[in-house]
């Protein structure tokens, strides 16, 4: 039987997964421009946005791609992805807001491995064992697969369900209950549009939370770059990246004004850049941050004035539902770890 690895990107707000666009991640000096269509629904709450991706080659694997909401209210006026030389996708730029729409795309790359070429076949149908290693379920487990022929409604149809819920016990508790996800084929064999169910449990002591999610991207349009176009799209993105990291938490006032200035000279040297749709959402987000930092020192030079002195108290709430206070655990070595995504 075949056998794929599934990995999962596990946001703050919720955690996605989503097939690939079988697309190759760097292919010479070229890029391409691809418009998608997402959507989000977990626990009835559902967002659809459309976003501009720049795919942007590199050297053999590595590559880039550049994110560009066409919304300006998803918290994401500009990201990145980057891949490293073996083609593996990580988030290069994002911010916490905007993190489940980078959770798709990574998902979206990743599946890719999931449905190999004989999978796309329309006499393809089987089982086979995935690994869902973000999710920290090392064992694989077993999937079913198929591949419809095309209709004169759609083109193939490449399904993966699950057989049976698999559970990995640890002080964790992690139980994924359902998986399934429908891919449809365009005529050049690259997905058109796919779609993702999943059931997910994660218990920690007494806390359990449930996550049922549904996530739709969809192929808007997909257009060819040439390579001046995509030397510009660096250059653009390589002035532009530099804002978007002054807006991620433990931003100063100094990064806020600094961010300031290229913006200006980003207007001056791209008036009709492609990524000119951010800078309105990439302003008004700089006066907010400069608001929300004007006067206070550097956060690493302040941190480091308080090297050595006694901690403030406070109490808190731990895994398994009892109350801790520091105070309490004077004389005691104490690790704060601080998270929101992984």
């Amino acid at each position: 039987m075949p056998e794929s690895h599934l990995q999962v990107s596990l946001g703050l707000a919720c955690l996605i997964l989503l097939g690939a666009a079988s697309i190759e991640k760097a292919s010479g000096a070229v890029g391409e421009t691809v418009r998608y269509q997402v959507t989000v629904q977990e626990s009835g709450k559902k967002e659809t946005a459309n976003i501009t991706v720049f795919v942007l080659p590199g050297v053999g694997k590595a590559a880039r791609w550049v994110l560009a909401p066409e919304e300006t209210s998803l918290g994401l006026p500009v990201a990145s992805i980057a891949f490293d030389a073996k083609g593996r996708a990580r988030p290069a730029l994002s911010d916490p807001l905007g993190r489940p729409w980078v959770s798709a795309f990574l998902s979206w790359i990743e599946a890719d491995d999931i449905v190999k070429p004989e999978w796309r076949k329309p006499e393809s149908t089987g089982t086979a064992k995935i690994t869902v290693a973000e999710l920290r379920l090392r064992a694989k487990i077993n999937v079913t697969h198929n591949c419809s022929p095309a209709t004169e409604e759609t083109g193939s149809v490449v399904s993966l369900e699950l057989v049976e819920p698999v559970t990995e016990e640890s002080r964790l508790r992690l139980e994924l209950r359902s998986l399934r996800f429908r891919f449809e084929l365009a005529a050049d064999g690259q997905f058109s549009r796919g779609t993702l169910e999943h059931d997910i449990s994660r218990s920690v002591g007494t806390v359990t939370r449930d996550t049922d999610s549904r996530v739709e991207i969809i192929v808007l349009s997909r257009e060819a770059l040439t390579e001046s176009e995509t030397r510009k799209i660096e250059d653009e993105f390589a002035l532009l990246e530099s804002v978007a990291r002054a807006l991620l938490p433990g931003h100063d006032e100094k990064q806020v004004k600094d961010a300031k200035k290229d913006i200006s000279k980003y207007r001056a040297k791209f008036p009709e850049g492609k990524l000119s749709g951010a800078i309105v959402s990439l302003e008004m987000r700089l006066v907010s941050a400069g608001e929300s930092v004007a006067g206070l020192a550097n956060p690493d030079e302040a941190a480091a004035r308080l090297i050595g002195k006694i901690a403030p108290d406070f109490k808190l709430t731990d895994l398994d539902g009892n109350e801790v206070t520091l105070s309490d655990l004077r004389g005691k070595s104490v690790i704060l770890s601080f998270w929101g995504y992984a």
